[in-house]
């Protein structure tokens, strides 16, 4: 069985923020669990009889999604405060169902999500939750997979953003207003200048795509708030980010049927009245504003998408623009 994955859906919990989300992906058919603890020892299999409720929870996730395979789940607040004033948050998923479950990290060296200092103090939120997790939980029985072997002891920390999920990015000006233009979902696409070493892109109106080998979350966030000051597009700006349910299937093959979803995001974000849902005729063809019908049956969404950039290119057209092919909406 593959190893399944979870990546925090924001890189802290903050009163502003307060629940602790994550982005499961597991293999098809299987479902998952995901333990959180406040000590990553408390993973190990021997460890059940000193956990307590105030350092340790399980649960089980609801079904990932059948076109993506990714679902989410939530620790809720009130249980992340019954865990009292920590600065991190180890997690691991847990994906069953299958011959054996597998762990989406080694049992001793789990990831961890950062708690912001003032987040246990605050009383927004009710008081610490009274029902219990599980004390036991499917990890207690797997075995980490050989993959894991060579990572050493590296601290994990959150793991890197991987291609075909979905960031929402959500920009404040200086004086805190919700600047539209830019406050987008965006793809995280494969970088195809990376070369054997692979890396990913994600790429947001106005600014130099973002390329990296590794891209986490905290790291986007930084970089897309230097890069709009740099850039003179704020004098100041505040960027949130954090991972979505969605995701993008570039490898999926286009189908009559399937509807494409067309995004033209033009300078300062603007969204091209072009930008829309087009069907997939019986015949495999799709018609698209100022590029007319065209053939895309068996193509995958991939080839798709670099067809209609190679057009626009040729065409001299929305140039400038961020063009995104999806099979869902991208807001």
């Amino acid at each position: 069985m593959n190893a399944p994955r979870i990546v925090p859906c924001r890189d802290q919990v903050s009163p502003r923020f307060p629940d602790a989300s994550f982005l499961v992906q597991v293999p098809p058919g299987c479902g998952f669990e995901v333990a959180c603890a406040t000590d990553p020892r408390l993973f190990a299999g021997g460890a059940s009889p000193v956990r307590r409720h105030d350092s340790f929870y399980a649960a089980a996730g609801a079904a990932a999604r059948a076109s993506t395979g990714h679902a989410v789940w939530v620790l809720p607040a009130p249980v992340l405060r019954r865990f009292g004033r920590i600065r991190r948050l180890y997690y691991i998923a847990a994906a069953t169902g299958g011959r054996r479950t597998s762990l989406s990290a080694p049992l001793d060296r789990p990831p961890w999500l950062r708690i912001a200092p003032d987040f246990a103090g605050s009383s927004r939120f009710g008081a610490p939750a009274s029902t219990a997790g599980r004390l036991r939980w499917a990890g207690d029985l797997a075995l980490a997979d050989d993959d894991f072997s060579d990572l050493g002891g590296e601290d994990l920390g959150p793991p890197p953003l991987a291609k075909n999920q979905v960031v929402s990015i959500e920009v404040r000006d200086q004086v805190g207003a919700v600047a539209s233009g830019y406050s987008h979902e965006y793809p995280v696409k494969g970088d195809p200048t990376a070369g054997e070493e692979g890396g990913v892109i994600l790429t947001i109106p106005d600014l130099q795509p973002f390329r990296a080998r590794e891209l986490k979350l905290v790291d986007l966030r930084k970089q897309v708030q230097a890069a709009l000051v740099a850039a003179k597009i704020f004098s100041g700006a505040t960027v949130n980010a954090s991972l979505t349910a969605k995701g993008v299937a570039y490898e999926q093959t286009l189908n009559p049927g399937d509807t494409l979803w067309l995004r033209i995001l033009g300078k300062g974000g603007a969204l091209d009245k072009a930008s829309g849902a087009y069907p997939i005729n019986d015949g495999g063809e799709v018609d698209l504003p100022y590029l007319g019908l065209l053939k895309v049956g068996g193509s995958s969404l991939a080839d798709m998408e670099a067809n209609v950039l190679k057009r626009v290119a040729d065409a001299r057209l929305f140039q400038g623009a961020v063009i995104d092919l999806s099979l869902e909406e991208l807001r």
